[in-house]
């Protein structure tokens, strides 16, 4: 009876076990961090905290002494304010600005940074579900705007942990310089953190940054306001808590955000050589790892790749397609890590908040958003890939997401020149660690041949070595008969061949400029087989011979390898792909005059889709020219035009308002043309 209680209870907790292994979002630790907005310190910080059940949540953060309890409610968000001096603001340092959230329950966080009308906010990642290596997505730095800020955040989870870093571009700051290519390490304990950031100017971006580590980390990129695309106004705060790249996948279901008539930029990021994408089919890049592709889809989509890649979306500035809202950044999960439960939270003060969701067909009508199913008319079709895209606008708050497959859910909002965006939710299982080299795996595969054998003969047993991605191990061993004659009798041979492995590998990865990756492996195999044969005879009345023969293979494997290629990549790596793009219609945006009212000279600020012929004239309210400005041969983008307040015969206008028009011409003979007014006041 005793025997079979215990039996019992060992059942229960195999059962168990999983709820508390699973790795996905939800988590009872989590070690996060705030990355510096437009202003270090008046960034308002918050974490959204949810879970299913009634817990209470303790949040500590190290250098600056806060440590807290906060009750949760189940199925409400508790937000929590953080202190204003809770960012990480010193530049390559090691400081001790790690959040800690710890809770006997499972949780979900979300974290939030607002900055008057540059948010951004993150899906929290627990300890349960952290990696070792990571490769960087943050967003270029732009000359549009003052802010240049390109950076990301490394939080140690655990003592003693040395984290390597090989920045993708140089980053000077207070006398240290961090050289493009080169690695450097620093150590961090739990709760410590290091931002490394670059402002040096326009063009920077340490996207495809490479961060390795002997123990988990969390890591965050971000930028301080990001203009997205790089010529168009206005910039935001991004923020997105990165997966470990040994978590990306290759399928996934793009949906562009509700109310961007110009679509959204997608980021695909390679952790692998060679790795090719595709779009709904075609082929959109190849890349190596570390190395992106930036383009920009306006409809529902399928993108894959033949190996792991990361997909992130970013939501355009304002100026773009003249919708309210400006940039987010935010991480596409993989089909391979939907969930078939999500609990969101929608943080408040946006105007329109929004889930994406892709769901398998057999989802649709099926998947629900808070008891109440998603009607099948709302869904569309995403090409031939199986999955059905739909949005649902939903109020700031707590919600829930079911379906009987896993689906794919996003979240994000807009307002007044701002916006916010993250996943969900998602898995985060690890596709591709292999065991460590201390683990020798035994197995012992059963093969049975009828044969017919000759008197002598030879057999040669040739062994396949094939690594899969997971790092698993495949023997098939290859027969050879050579016989000489072929008696009347059969045999029937039965081999049990038992291998074991013990395999080491050593590569080296330098990346040595700015403008040259280099890969340095090596490479040599030894085998040894040891083969040892029992075989056993047993005969019978009948005219057949019975052969049983036992085979005991033990393979001992050691490799290195070395493979010397050179890539010389121009310009400054990662290089984003060019994509051809079909030229909209031709645009002219009038920004206003800077300033205005003016006193002495003010500059009329315009932009243009394509090379044109501009022409500005300035009149007073009752239409008699002031000045003119002749033929100005302008570049597509942003172009500036300076009124130095004069009029036609260099006198100074009097104060008053004036009504100034600007005329372009393309080179296809498209023209277009805005008036506007500005004040003089001397």
């Amino acid at each position: 009876m005793r025997l079979k209680a215990i039996a019992v209870v060992l059942l229960l907790f195999s059962l168990l076990t999983p709820l508390y292994c699973a790795v996905d979002n939800r988590g009872r630790e989590f070690w996060l961090a705030m990355p510096p907005g437009f202003i270090p310190g008046s960034v308002t910080k918050q974490l959204l905290i949810t879970s299913a059940v009634n817990t209470t949540v303790n949040i500590v953060i190290p250098e600056i002494f806060y440590n807290q309890n906060f009750s949760v409610i189940a199925g409400a968000i508790t937000t929590v304010n953080l202190w204003s001096d809770s960012d990480v603001r010193l530049n390559d340092a090691v400081t001790g600005l790690g959040i800690h959230v710890s809770a006997p329950d499972d949780v979900i966080v979300y974290g939030i940074c607002t900055d008057e009308t540059r948010s951004d906010g993150y899906l929290g990642i627990p300890v349960t579900s952290l990696g070792t290596n990571y490769i960087v997505s943050s967003y270029t730095n732009s000359a549009l705007e003052y802010p240049m800020g390109t950076q990301f955040v490394v939080v140690g989870a655990y003592d003693g942990t040395t984290v390597t870093i090989n920045p993708s571009v140089t980053c000077i700051s207070a006398g240290a310089t961090r050289t493009a290519g080169v690695a450097y390490t620093v150590v961090l304990n739990e709760g410590q953190t290091y931002l490394l950031q670059n402002n040096n100017g326009a063009g920077y971006d340490l996207t495809g940054t490479f961060i390795d580590s002997d123990k988990p980390v969390a890591v965050f990129g971000s930028h301080v306001c990001a203009n997205v695309p790089v010529d168009r106004l206005w910039c935001d705060f991004l923020v997105e808590q990165l997966a470990p790249s040994t978590s990306w996948g290759k399928d996934f279901i793009i949906i562009p955000s509700a109310g961007r008539t110009g679509g959204d930029i997608y980021r695909v990021t390679a952790a692998e050589d060679n790795t090719n994408v595709y779009l709904d089919g075609a082929n959109l890049v190849s890349l190596n790892r570390g190395y992106y592709g930036e383009v920009i889809i306006s409809g529902a989509g399928n993108l894959t790749a033949d190996k792991r890649v990361q997909l992130m979306q970013y939501a355009n500035g304002t100026d773009y397609d003249g919708n309210t809202g400006d940039p987010f950044m935010m991480t596409v999960q993989p089909v391979e890590q939907y969930l078939s439960d999500y609990t969101i939270g929608e943080p408040a003060g946006f105007t329109d908040n929004y889930l994406n969701i892709a769901a398998p067909a057999s989802a649709v009508g099926i998947a629900a958003v808070d008891g109440t199913p998603i009607a099948a008319g709302s869904w569309i079709a995403v090409g031939t890939s199986g999955y059905y895209a739909t949005r649902v606008l939903v109020d700031a708050g707590t919600h829930y997401i079911t379906s009987p497959d896993p689906v794919g859910v996003t979240v994000y909002g807009f307002g007044y020149r701002d916006a916010y965006g993250y996943p969900g939710g998602a898995g985060y299982i690890d596709f591709v660690s292999t065991p460590t080299p201390t683990i020798t795996p035994t197995k012992t595969p059963t093969y049975t041949r009828t044969i017919t054998p000759t008197r002598t003969g030879t057999r040669t047993m040739t062994p396949t070595k094939s690594p899969t991605p997971e790092g698993s191990l495949t023997i098939t061993p290859t027969f050879t008969e050579s016989p000489e004659s072929t008696p009347a009798n059969s045999r029937t041979n039965t081999l049990t061949p038992t291998f074991t492995r013990s395999e080491t590998s050593t590569l080296t990865h330098t990346r040595t400029s700015i403008y040259t990756l280099t890969f340095t492996p090596t490479a040599a195999n030894a085998h040894t087989f040891t083969v040892t044969k029992t075989p056993t005879f047993s005969r019978t009345a009948s005219p057949t011979d019975s052969f049983t023969a036992t085979v005991t293979v033990t393979m001992t494997s050691g490799t290195t390898s070395t493979v010397t290629p050179t890539a010389t990549i121009t310009p400054t790596p990662p290089a984003p792909p060019t994509f051809t793009q079909i030229p909209g219609p031709f645009r002219l945006d009038v920004k206003d005059a800077f300033p205005d009212p003016f006193k002495d000279e003010t500059e009329i600020v315009y932009r243009i889709s394509r090379d044109a012929d501009v022409y500005i004239k300035v009149f007073t309210v009752s239409g008699e020219t002031v000045v003119e400005s002749g033929k100005i041969h302008a570049a597509a983008g942003y172009n500036h035009y300076r009124w130095n307040g004069m009029n036609r015969a260099n006198n100074p206008v009097a104060s008053g308002v004036f009504i100034y028009r600007v005329l372009a011409r393309a080179q296809t003979g498209e023209s277009a043309f805005e008036f506007r007014k500005l004040v003089c006041l001397r």
